[in-house]
């Protein structure tokens, strides 16, 4: 009699067997710059429809894609390349030459290439700090995707706001950019570091302390509240 767990372990392969890994890494190989999730499906489920499929189905194929990912990125480390893994940019790089800082900037897809820290972190003194290039987040994020177990663990009515929220941040992609860029930051930095660095900014310009700056802190609390509403949703 098959259990619950043998159940969710079948319907989880169902899926994730529908992308083949071997063709994953041939597809990432071939690409000569980021490319999107939609182009990954685009090119190995090209049957899906991303406009009219449950929003439930979009995030499981979602989910197994950067199963996959994560487990080749570990893979490809070993072939000195690093992988990112971002529904806006999925990049295949091979990493710089011994001695230079490992940390990838996702704006420009290239490394920091810096002079490493003498202790043999492949990271610059700069960004060795793991609190201060968001490691732990894409630590967090990594094993989310790799533990089936979260497979399961969005219910429909998040799958639609998880999705509803991807196709929000795909239709204003620009305004994106530019709010990024009205906050001095890379394109792709991650929630907890825009609230951080807002936190910064509002220090500097705060209109009560510097009347001034009020018309640049309007211009920068404008475009955070509207990142806040753009990376607010989160799969969960």
């Amino acid at each position: 009699m098959m259990t619950e767990h043998t159940d969710k372990q079948e319907i989880f392969k169902d899926y994730a067997d529908q992308i083949c890994p071997v063709r994953l890494e041939e597809f990432l190989v071939s690409q000569t710059k980021p490319c999107w999730e939609s182009d990954v499906f685009a090119s190995l489920l090209p049957d899906l429809d991303l406009i009219s499929a449950p929003a439930i189905e979009l995030f499981r194929f979602h989910f197994v894609l950067f199963h996959h990912l994560f487990a080749l990125q570990k893979k490809l480390f070993e072939s000195d390349k690093y992988l990112h893994v971002h529904f806006m940019s999925i990049n295949l790089a091979k990493y710089p030459e011994a001695g230079l800082c490992r940390h990838y900037f996702a704006d420009s897809g290239t490394f920091c290439s810096e002079t490493a820290h003498s202790d043999g972190a492949g990271l610059c003194s700069f960004h060795l700090d793991p609190a201060s290039t968001g490691a732990c987040e894409l630590l967090s994020e990594r094993y989310f995707y790799l533990d089936q177990a979260n497979f399961f663990s969005v219910s429909e009515e998040n799958a639609e706001a998880f999705i509803a929220g991807a196709w929000n941040l795909l239709m204003n992609y620009q305004d994106l950019v530019q709010c990024y860029e009205i906050l001095g930051l890379p394109e792709n930095t991650d929630l907890k570091l825009v609230k951080r660095h807002f936190r910064h900014l509002a220090k500097k310009y705060h209109p009560d302390i510097n009347p001034e700056f009020s018309a640049e802190f309007s211009r920068i609390n404008t475009a955070y509240r509207r990142l806040l509403g753009y990376l607010s949703v989160k799969p969960g």
